[in-house]
């Protein structure tokens, strides 16, 4: 079983209509653009531009539909009878993984304006090892909500493993600042402004991510 569908099992229980599936869509795209991610960071330390492209007009693809699912289920709320608390569980999680993938998408932005830059290999490197700990980080997560269907108890120690690969990245964070004053005298003003701004989007993302296994963690203890 999937994870969307896992989590949308464990709403079953709470809403019995087409907003299950459109909650379904919208948590798969918006895990997709972190891989994409990934890809285009990879491809760009390995200056391979068209690589990098692609990834990110794919994360651009997937990213438009999450917001377009959320549009959708947020109507869908409006129309439905549901309780109140029950409707904030599903406009928690998915508010949350869109602000995951608003800032995904604006990471993307940066690779593509550092196309033509030149960014000394040991920084790429850096970002490299944050888009994999971001990769982690929405692993994690994805597994604590399996993990609310079939093993509530495991679904908030699972959610601690978000933790622990988000406090990873932000190491990392911090490397990549020690960094740009390596390469102050390298790098010109303005490309390293645009690496600043694509360690915090990366940064950002993986906050969110924790923020979303905070809540997982409270859904848990309610269910437990």
């Amino acid at each position: 079983m999937s994870t969307q569908d896992r989590l949308l099992g464990w709403f079953e229980k709470r809403l019995k209509s087409k907003t299950l599936g459109i909650t379904h869509k919208q948590i798969s795209k918006a895990f997709d653009t972190v891989t994409e991610l990934q890809g285009a960071v990879e491809n760009a330390s390995r200056g391979d531009k068209t690589g990098a492209e692609r990834s990110i007009e794919r994360l651009f693809s997937r990213e438009s539909e999450v917001d377009q699912l959320r549009r959708a289920l947020f109507k869908e709320l409006a129309e439905v009878n549901l309780a109140h608390r029950d409707r904030e569980d599903i406009m928690h999680i998915v508010e949350r993984l869109d602000s995951m993938a608003d800032n995904v998408k604006d990471s993307a932005r940066s690779i593509r304006l550092l196309e033509e830059a030149e960014v000394p290999q040991e920084i790429w490197d850096s970002y490299v090892k944050m888009a994999r700990d971001l990769v982690e980080c929405a692993g994690a997560l994805r597994e604590s909500i399996d993990l609310l269907d079939e093993d509530i108890p495991s679904a908030g120690k699972a959610a601690e493993q978000v933790e622990i690969a988000e406090d990873r990245l932000d190491q990392e964070y911090q490397n990549v600042r020690h960094l740009f004053m390596k390469f102050s005298r390298e790098v010109d003003p303005a490309t390293l402004m645009i690496l600043k701004d694509l360690a915090d989007f990366i940064e950002t993302a993986a906050d969110t991510c924790a923020d979303t296994a905070d809540y997982v963690k409270i859904l848990a203890a309610r269910g437990s």
